[in-house]
């Protein structure tokens, strides 16, 4: 086995519902790096997946503040 076959992150699905998920996303958004997230995000669909999951924590709090009554 090679270097590279030890040290890739493991694949997962983003869930905006996990709050591990939201804070790698949010540190990326801050630092500009992938670093220090344990793992490589995917999302459904093709395209810039980075935009998506941005999109899908943008509805995520928009619910959150706008379903308040």
């Amino acid at each position: 086995m090679s270097f590279v076959d030890f040290n890739v992150r493991p694949t997962v699905k983003f869930d905006v519902a996990n709050p591990d998920h939201r804070r790698w996303l949010g540190e990326f958004t801050r630092t500009r790096r992938w670093g220090d997230c344990p793992v490589r995000f995917s999302t459904a669909g093709n395209g810039n997946t980075l935009a998506q999951m941005q999109l899908k924590l943008l509805e995520y709090y928009i619910n959150q503040e706008f379903s308040k009554a």
